[in-house]
């Protein structure tokens, strides 16, 4: 006795929509991953590089050193020798360094300084003018407006003393420069009235 099988084969239909979906997703997921691992390799590098220069160059963290004078007699000192260091680097230390990165990044120091210095004064002489009997209100908000953007400058100071990104520092470059400029017109054209 034998016993007959019997297979039906259906037609299936694919929806080609779905296939396409689920391909250029993956397409997608795939370019992502790439990136994401790109931009981990990159920063990996980058720290690389910064761990290297600070070998060369003999820089030191005090950043665990509680008394405030000592902490800047020897961050001072530990600059000079910094400094001594970055001017006498051997050639083939020098892949290390770029130099364009280092000036940007300290005349955008030196910019966010002289605003902030200036901010300071400003308050000074604010605080000065309330002794001459001028009105006491626009004074005290003069004083505490300058004096607050001058303390939210110092921060951002100290951000781009240590900015690694060349895009971002030259864009902050670029903004300081052009706020520079319009307040020297705005400064000149008030001398010349």
């Amino acid at each position: 006795m034998s016993k007959k099988i019997v297979i039906k084969i259906e037609k299936q239909e694919f929806d080609y929509d779905k296939l396409a979906e689920a391909i250029v997703r993956a397409e997608q997921d795939a370019d992502t991953k790439k990136e994401i691992d790109k931009k981990q390799s990159e920063t990996i590098q980058r720290e690389e590089v910064i761990q290297k220069r600070k070998e060369i160059l003999k820089e030191k963290d005090f950043s665990h050193i509680n008394c405030k004078i000592w902490k800047q007699a020897r961050i001072f000192f530990n600059t000079l020798r910094v400094f001594k260091n970055m001017l006498f680097v051997s050639k083939k230390n020098i892949k290390y360094f770029s130099a364009v990165d280092s000036l940007i990044n300290i005349a955008n120091s030196l910019i966010f300084r002289l605003i902030r210095l200036t901010l300071y004064l400003v308050a000074l002489f604010s605080i000065i003018l309330i002794f001459f009997n001028t009105n006491f209100v626009i004074c005290i908000a003069v004083v505490f407006v300058s004096f607050t953007v001058a303390q939210l400058i110092r921060i951002a100071e100290n951000e781009v003393e240590n900015m690694s990104n060349r895009e971002y520092a030259m864009a902050i470059f670029s903004g300081l420069i052009s706020i520079m400029s319009l307040i020297v017109s705005v400064i000149s054209i008030l001398i010349v009235k």
